[in-house]
């Protein structure tokens, strides 16, 4: 693996978890592109083959973001005040025409302490993270110096406590805005070789059923259970600088990450689909179909609508045995703060 500093890794099974705009993405369909491109038998084929390699465009939504946190003490009449509003419920969420505002728990912030139970202890006061959504063109970018709180005032003023008074609670420093993207759903196989993806690298979905992360969750640990399969079905076969180079290791590595995919794909493009289907229902801002879906929502009974998210909660991932290793898993990634 060969890096723009020069840097030079290598490794076993690269894994690229490097977000939407991922470059572990670009290079496979490049090649894999060039490699359709050299056996094309015809015009026609070698076409389609380089329309591939083109750079991939995302899919943009139609809607822009805003989002921050917020200490619960701040909002109205502080945290008892606010667990009220929402019935004492951690999450809500609240449509209009063509926007939408919502919130939920997120607890204190965490930090790390060598003395307490795991590293890790709880600091400051309980918060929420809210995000607010509009229907924008692509192209829209906020005036030089806008005040991002006063314009979610004016959208959201003749929302329903708590939505006015979480905005009043606002730093403008605060509120960070983006333009919100996702992919077509990706049937498998993801990558060839020993190389894959993980997260939004192999399905990037709208954030409506708040299941990306969830989804990159389960991700890994279908790929580790795999993984951790292949290595104890070859055994050791370590080679120089303890990567691994026997033939049949690498042969069990490869097909673990095809396994891997062909299991994640058919759930990840559910999910995907369904997470644009409820954005079109939530984002909806035509008089008539904004009605309909309220209706529509009036009068489905709490269990039928549940029971269309049920599959979201059962979950099933290779099994793994125990015993064998994998020497070196090289996962490329953008980490955000």
């Amino acid at each position: 693996l060969e890096f723009e500093d020069g840097a030079v890794e290598s490794c076993d099974v690269l894994i690229g978890v490097d977000g939407i705009r991922s470059k572990i993405r670009a290079q496979v369909r490049q090649e894999a592109a060039a490699a359709a491109a050299a056996t094309a038998g015809d015009a026609a084929t070698a076409a389609a083959a380089a329309a591939a390699a083109a750079p991939e465009k995302l899919r943009y939504s139609g809607t822009v973001c805003w989002r921050g946190r917020l200490p619960m003490s701040r909002v109205g009449g502080g945290a008892e005040w606010l667990a009220k509003q929402v019935n004492g419920d951690t999450w809500a969420e609240y449509w209009g025409a063509g926007i939408r505002f919502g919130f939920f728990n997120v607890g204190s912030e965490v930090a790390r302490d060598t003395f307490a139970p795991g590293g890790l202890r709880l600091e400051g006061e309980p918060q929420i993270a809210w995000y607010a959504f509009d229907n924008r063109p692509e192209d829209w970018a906020p005036e030089p110096g806008a005040d991002e709180v006063a314009r979610l005032a004016d959208m959201f003023k003749d929302f329903a406590a708590p939505v006015p008074q979480i905005i009043a609670a606002l730093e403008p420093s605060a509120v960070s805005y983006g333009r919100i993207y996702d992919q077509l759903p990706r049937a498998a196989p993801w990558a060839s070789g020993r190389v894959t993806l993980l997260g939004d690298a192999a399905h990037a979905m709208l954030p409506t059923l708040g299941q990306g992360g969830c989804m990159a969750i389960e991700d890994s640990l279908e790929l580790v259970n795999e993984l951790m399969a292949a290595a104890a079905a070859v055994g050791g076969g370590e080679g120089e600088g303890g990567v691994q180079t026997d033939a049949a290791a690498a042969a069990a590595l490869e097909a673990a990450l095809r396994r891997y995919e062909a299991s994640r794909a058919p759930r990840t493009g559910r999910v995907a689909e369904q997470s644009s289907q409820v954005a079109e229902l939530a984002m909806a801002d035509k008089p008539f179909t904004v009605w309909l879906r309220n209706t529509i929502y009036r009068l489905t009974p709490k269990w039928a609508g549940d029971k269309q998210f049920e599959y979201l909660f059962q979950v099933r991932a290779a099994g793994h045995d125990g015993g064998g290793s994998v020497d070196k898993v090289f996962v490329f990634c953008t980490a955000f703060r």
